[in-house]
């Protein structure tokens, strides 16, 4: 499978990402003081909601970007803005710490579109780091109920998932229509990886040992993010061990490699450490190609980007660069990949009215373009925490063939039939093509189509080759305008192949109509038919050979030749070559042709005789 998502990448400059393609899931962020962004056109459109949690949120859309529901970790409230009838205290406290900015995340069910998986963390901690609490719940929401408008199942409600966890909590996609919630270990170094299905919520997590540090506060706070490929987990504490304010605090910025279809983690490297009397790493956000990872440090009032692409672990580490340049926030909190392709950067502790963002993100260095104040926010809204987390669906597989096609245009390309959603491309262009299951192509290139349902992501390439068959005359000389081809000229008479006619030019050695079978890659197409009068064939004394009239002609043709002559067959072509009438010859020097049924034009008259082939020019006048 490994290679498949390789491929995948090659589409990421169409695609931005798997999350981003077609899922419009991920299109209503709620977060803040009342704030909302609508990413719907493709650019964010601020709104206004009724959260008001500085720190945590989670918000999730239907597949056409209308906003379902969202929540602060402690209550759910639907797209009408009102909380769920059966969706109040769904953690065992009201009291949230501002530094757990993941204690909320929401997962679709694998095999129902109508449920979601809303777990929440509650994990309180004092100034030197003793958790109070240490629990994530979950708790189902049924959109089917309350009218359509979703509550919470209450047979299903504030369900202890586990103990000893702080809030990093990311959903990971499966490549076994699966999805895999990681969550960490306060104090520890250790994960849990639980894994989700179509059979449900398995609560019995796998165990993974990948970190560096241990001891009181090890892990308590901070971030956790999946790569788009979903290969690497970011991962920043905000403080740990020592846990005494008097020591200080040590802050790590680790990448972990993931593995989505096992959900093994491993290989931890840290990519940069902190040691601070305040504060340290306190977001975390990959680009959009996973080149770069960027992170927000408390202590120096910034954003920074690391750039992955860099072969050593300690160059990755030295090209830490301060992309804000002190021009954003005072103090930056969560980062977020947009649908858009865009890096968002939200404040911390102190509310914005606006939302800084990271244009270029997969740029090295402040070629990112980190622009301070980028979106404004509806009014009466701010922001002062983290964005709500991305939505994770499964994957079943990836199927990548590469199907030329040779007929003629249009060409008609079918994607695998009964999937939900369909986005086509080209190498042409990187806007979506069509959404339709099919796609008519109209010329020669490379076309893909992105297919999903809830549980199967396909890549399907088409290679459309039609080969050109454009034929041009010089002189005596017809030449194809292919290139890279290989050629076979015909006689349009027989039908038939010339022998030893295979080049992109050919000499007729007698007038007639001749065409040329080009093959490119397999794929062969034939040209239209075109004559050609040899004049070196007519006899030597043409006025004297024969004569044909009346020209231009309404309704007869007739054709005086010498009595020597005899005329074995009579042919009426177009100037294309193809065939319009064929006529017996009568016995006799005088022929007459019924034209009649000839539209106006000009056409050529073919004579074969026993002594050779002679063709005039003509032209019908009705």
């Amino acid at each position: 499978m490994r290679t498949k998502f390789i491929l995948l990448n090659v589409l990421s400059c169409l695609l931005l990402c798997l999350s981003s393609f077609a899922q419009k899931e991920n299109n209503n962020w709620v977060f803040g003081i009342n704030a909302g962004l609508n990413f719907n056109s493709g650019n964010p459109v601020p709104f206004t909601s009724t959260l008001f949690n500085q720190h945590i949120s989670a918000s999730v859309s239907d597949r056409n970007g209308n906003l379902l529901f969202y929540s602060d970790g402690i209550n759910v409230r639907d797209k009408n803005n009102n909380v769920m009838p059966n969706g109040t205290h769904l953690m065992d406290s009201v009291i949230l710490d501002p530094y757990f900015q993941q204690a909320a995340i929401i997962v679709p069910f694998v095999n129902d579109t109508n449920k979601y998986y809303l777990f929440c963390s509650y994990s309180y901690s004092t100034l030197d780091n003793n958790l109070v609490s240490d629990t994530i719940y979950y708790s189902v929401i049924d959109m089917q109920l309350n009218g359509g408008l979703g509550d919470v199942v209450a047979s299903q409600k504030m369900i202890p998932l586990s103990g000893g966890l702080t809030s990093l909590m990311v959903a990971v996609p499966g490549e076994n229509c699966n999805t895999w919630l990681v969550a960490h270990q306060h104090d520890t170094t250790f994960f849990n990886v639980y894994e989700i299905t179509a059979a449900g919520l398995n609560t019995t997590p796998t165990i993974y040992n990948s970190g560096t540090v241990n001891g009181p506060g090890a892990y308590s706070t901070g971030e956790i993010k999946a790569s788009s490929d979903n290969m690497n987990l970011a991962v920043v504490t905000f403080n740990a061990t020592p846990h005494t304010l008097a020591s200080g605090f040590v802050s790590t910025l680790e990448v972990h490699n993931f593995d989505p279809s096992t959900g093994a983690i491993s290989n931890c490297r840290v990519i940069d450490s902190l040691t601070d009397n305040t504060a340290g790493f306190k977001g975390v956000c990959f680009s959009p190609d996973n080149s770069k990872l960027y992170t927000s440090i408390m202590s120096m009032s910034g954003v920074f980007q690391y750039d992955l692409s860099l072969p050593t672990l300690s160059a990755i580490t030295n090209s830490r660069t301060d992309v804000s340049q002190s021009n954003g926030y005072i103090l930056s909190g969560g980062l977020q990949s947009g649908p858009d392709g865009k890096v968002y950067v939200s404040s911390w502790g102190i509310p914005y009215s606006s939302v800084d963002r990271i244009e270029s993100p997969n740029l090295a260095g402040t070629a990112c373009n980190y622009v301070s104040g980028a979106v404004s926010l509806a009014g009466g809204t701010m922001v002062a925490g983290a964005f709500p987390q991305m939505i994770a669906r499964p994957v079943q597989d990836s199927i990548f063939t590469s199907v030329p096609k040779c007929s003629e245009f249009p060409v008609k390309l079918s994607a695998p039939a009964g999937l939900l959603y369909y986005a086509w491309y080209s190498n042409a262009s990187a806007a979506v093509l069509s959404a339709a299951d099919s796609f008519i192509a109209t010329q020669n290139g490379t076309y893909w189509v992105v297919a999903k349902s809830d549980c199967v992501f396909k890549v399907d390439t088409f290679v459309v080759q039609r080969a050109d068959t454009v034929v041009t005359q010089t002189a005596n000389t017809f030449t194809s305008a292919a290139t890279g081809a290989t050629f076979q000229w015909i006689d349009c008479a027989t039908n038939q192949p010339i022998s030893g006619a295979t080049g992109a030019s050919y000499a007729p050695a007698s007038s007639g109509s001749y065409a040329v079978i080009v093959t490119v890659n397999g794929c062969s197409q034939t040209s239209s038919c075109h004559a050609f009068i040899n004049l070196g064939l007519e006899d030597f004394e043409p006025q004297s050979l024969m004569k044909v009239y009346p020209n231009p002609a309404t309704t007869h043709l007739f054709i005086e030749n010498r009595p020597d002559i005899t005329i074995e067959e009579i042919s009426i072509l177009t100037v294309q070559g193809a065939v319009a009438l064929k006529v017996t010859p009568k016995a006799g020097s005088e022929q007459r042709i019924e034209v009649g049924s000839l539209t106006s034009g000009v056409y050529l008259i073919q004579l074969k005789t026993d002594q050779g082939q002679i063709t005039r020019k003509f032209e019908v006048v009705k």
